[in-house]
């Protein structure tokens, strides 16, 4: 499969080739307009087509079912992009992995937030349910409507497998500037303030555990192409810092990655993947690794 998918249609240097098939999610309301117009945008930039998929309840009546087949036919009327839809029925989760396979698609978009979506929640939300199932990468738009993105930051942890998350969400977002990102929870730390330590005592014991991590960050790091615009290694817990350097670093896009076919609680790097999603003041790119 092309696109975002890797493995045997990896370009030279395993980077991932770009989108042929963006699926969108819609369920009508004003978040999933903003999460189409990024879909649109995206199919634009790397010549690919769009299918916009509504999922309905079972047991929903057929004059509503009619209105939504109407109301998707509209979305695509003029699109900007080659277009498609799907009308299917069944559980969020499970019909949008489907669809995905059904539609070779290689990234699905949705909207961080939808109409029956409680404000501010995130966990146990059907964007949550569709990261959990997707084969493919899931963006999660939260809102704002800059044609393209001009900042990724990508969080990575020291194994190769995050890195592979931040190649491939390169082909999502080639010719950006981009900064890899990552957290080392300090060991001791805490022991030592509770003694009572300087700063100087402090700032001893980070350098100590900041330095390798650094040095091993940088050495992933060279098989990335292209090459990041900067490197942040800093103290904390990964789920606090990454959205504190998103803020702070002006990214449009947090790219994270989870293993593929797990769970959320079982995320590539911790928990970070849900914060992102719930914290990051941004857009979330979530890319499934093995």
């Amino acid at each position: 499969m092309a696109g975002l998918r890797h493995g045997d249609d990896e370009g030279p240097g395993g980077a991932a080739r770009p989108v042929r098939r963006v699926l969108v999610a819609t369920d009508f309301s004003e978040g999933a307009a903003v999460a189409l117009r990024r879909a649109f945008g995206i199919a634009g930039r790397h010549g690919a087509g769009v299918t916009v998929v509504h999922v309905v309840p079972r047991g929903l009546a057929d004059e509503l079912a009619e209105a939504a087949d109407r109301e998707l036919r509209r979305l695509v009327r003029d699109a900007p992009a080659p277009a498609d839809t799907a009308l299917v029925t069944g559980a969020v989760g499970s019909v949008i992995a489907s669809e995905v396979e059904r539609h070779q698609a290689d990234l699905v978009v949705v909207g961080a937030h939808g109409a029956h979506w409680l404000r501010g929640a995130f966990l146990g939300s059907t964007a949550e349910l569709v990261v959990e199932v997707s084969p493919v990468p899931v963006l999660l738009v939260k809102g704002g409507d800059t044609p393209e993105y001009s900042t990724v930051l990508s969080a990575v942890d020291a194994s190769s497998r995050s890195f592979r998350a931040a190649q491939l969400g390169l082909a999502l977002t080639r010719g950006t500037r981009y900064v890899l990102a990552h957290a080392v929870t300090i060991l001791g730390e805490n022991l030592l303030r509770l003694n009572g330590a300087d700063d100087h005592a402090i700032d001893e014991l980070r350098g100590g555990q900041l330095a390798p991590a650094r040095a091993e960050v940088e050495r992933l790091a060279e098989d990335l192409t292209p090459a990041p615009s900067d490197i942040l290694v800093e103290p904390g817990r990964p789920e606090e810092v990454i959205s504190r350097l998103a803020a702070r670093h002006g990214a449009d896009l947090v790219v994270v990655g989870v293993e593929q076919g797990a769970k959320l609680r079982r995320a590539l790097i911790g928990s970070v993947s849900r914060h992102a999603m719930r914290g990051a003041p941004c857009d979330v790119l979530v890319v499934p690794v093995d």
